[in-house]
């Protein structure tokens, strides 16, 4: 069962398995969002096409989709702002990356 707090930030939870969701509003219109992403383990990680959200020796151990980076929402377990898909001063090379490739 959902609760809102009443927040702007919700806590992010990391589960593992299936996962059921019901939706019941009443006809009421809910104040809140539920965001969901997949987050990849081990192997996969090391495709090009993910970005590592938790490292260890250089391996990466939890990833996202890299299309999910610098999107604007938080994707990343909340670990650190060095490993997170939201980080400033990372988006910024991410985005002088994608205008130079675009240009090329």
């Amino acid at each position: 069962m959902l609760e809102t707090v009443g927040t702007l930030e919700e806590p992010m939870r990391l589960l593992q398995g299936k996962l059921n969701i019901v939706w019941n509003h009443d006809g009421n219109a809910p104040n809140y969002h539920l965001q969901i992403t997949v987050v990849g383990q081990g192997p996969v990680c090391l495709e090009r096409d993910k970005h590592s959200c938790l490292e260890y020796v250089g391996m990466p151990l939890l990833c996202i989709a890299r299309e999910l980076v610098c999107d604007g929402l938080p994707n990343c377990p909340p670990l650190g702002s060095e490993a997170s898909d939201e980080n400033e001063a990372m988006c910024i090379k991410h985005r002088q990356q994608e205008y130079s490739v675009s240009f090329v």
